[in-house]
């Protein structure tokens, strides 16, 4: 339950988990081929072990983090070409934990694991596809935007089209232009400065989509590589314009650089979210609500304008995690600001004006960690440079004295920030 919805009860929330848990983390590293740079990675929603991963390539590989770490070939359960070129990201298929979606230039492929790999194609973005969703209690509907600023919706269920024997399948709802900048007016002068106008600058071509989320069944949460057209939240049910779609709310992107925002996700209970802005800053939202400023707001990353910089929020606890571009991943205990059954909030949590700091730091690279993520249930936690990717899993000091010599060579634990 959220603890957002029990305040006016006066009754707390679950219990806190213990700010030393994911302080007990260790870590081994995996190293990838050389011609091969992997970009993007995620774990299963159905299978805790089962790591998705993708490459600079176009090649996808199913790994069993499980295996023991110094056996590779018995950790690898699939490894194959998916595209052409860059694997831009992977889903998992959400109820299903042999399909995954994947996305190449403007192409997207959902694939069928087994004997033989199958996959069915989707089309219809004019540029390269930088995100997708899944929509919430249903695997057959989904959404992706692209760098042509267009939000797409599919249909699994859709009967696919052929074209030079190639089967498939174009989206059934489209919403164009959803980033572009309107024209506002600016002062000119004339007459020798001795009156001034009005002209207007002109509409932007819409931004880039760089990321998306569902907030609910018929919410979807999107945003894009510039701050001025904000975080825009859509309602599925209204029918698209040809011109320019109209957003259901627009949350504002503090900054007073010209930045934008590479990465957003929701919380558990999909009650705060958090976006990733590329001036080094992650903020804080209630989506669900009228206020449209953050609430608050994490420093202490990396970002240096890398629109590739990815976040996750714990599934179990109120903690996000980031990349960041000193060769490590970021954790924030946002624990301190909401209410537990075990420690309820007295009054409001302070935090210093250039907000707050990590409390853990997740190393072990050579290279700025772009990509991470937590399992479905939290055991493992996912960190990834373009040569290496570190699995961590939850282990106390005591038992991991207990582990084979050897088994582990490329130990790193996690450390206090």
């Amino acid at each position: 339950m959220d603890w957002k919805l029990l305040r006016g009860t006066g009754r707390p929330g679950p219990c806190r988990v213990p700010s030393s848990y994911f302080g007990d983390y260790f870590s081994h590293g995996f190293s990838t081929a050389p011609e091969d740079q992997w970009v993007t990675g995620r774990f299963s929603s159905s299978d805790e072990n089962v790591l998705f991963i993708g490459s600079d390539t176009g090649h996808v590989c199913v790994i069993d983090v499980d295996a023991p770490p110094h056996e590779p070939t018995e950790a690898i359960k699939y490894f194959f070409r998916a595209h052409p070129g860059v694997v831009m990201d992977i889903l998992p298929v959400p109820g299903n934990r042999n399909e995954l979606l994947t996305m190449s230039g403007s192409d997207i492929r959902i694939w069928t694991l087994g004997d033989p790999i199958k996959s069915s194609l989707y089309l219809g973005h004019d540029k390269s596809v930088r995100a997708a969703t899944f929509a919430p209690d249903n695997s057959n509907l989904f959404a992706t935007g692209g760098r042509d600023g267009c939000i797409f919706m599919w249909d699994r269920r859709v009967a696919p089209l052929s074209q030079n024997g190639q089967a498939y399948r174009r989206p059934f709802k489209e919403y164009r232009n959803c980033h572009q900048i309107k024209p506002h007016p600016v002062n000119a002068a004339a007459g020798g400065g001795r009156r001034r106008s009005e002209r207007l600058i002109p509409p932007r071509a819409s931004s880039s989509i760089t990321s998306m989320t569902y907030l609910d069944e018929h919410t979807i949460i999107t945003a894009s590589e510039s701050r001025k057209s904000g975080i825009r939240l859509w309602d599925t049910r209204r029918p698209p314009v040809r011109e320019e779609s109209r957003p259901l709310a627009v949350l504002d992107v503090p900054s007073s650089r010209e930045v934008g925002v590479s990465s957003i996700c929701l919380d558990r209970y999909k009650s705060s979210l958090f976006a990733v802005a590329t001036d080094n800053c992650i903020h804080e939202y209630y989506p669900g609500t009228c206020n449209t400023e953050p609430v608050r707001s994490y420093v202490g990353a990396c970002i240096d304008a890398d629109f590739y910089m990815q976040m996750a929020c714990s599934p179990i606890s109120d903690h996000i995690m980031c990349g960041s571009g000193d060769k490590r991943a970021l954790v924030w205990d946002a624990q301190k600001h909401h209410s537990y059954a075990d420690r309820p909030l007295t009054g409001p949590a302070s935090t210093s004006q250039k907000g707050i700091r990590p409390s853990l730091s997740l190393g072990g690279h050579n290279r700025k960690v772009c990509t991470v993520g937590y399992s479905a249930h939290a055991t493992y936690m996912l960190t990834m440079d373009d040569r290496e990717f570190r699995v961590w899993r939850h282990m106390p000091v005591s038992r991991s004295s207990l582990r084979r010599n050897g088994e582990y060579e490329r130990e790193e634990r996690s450390s206090i920030y």
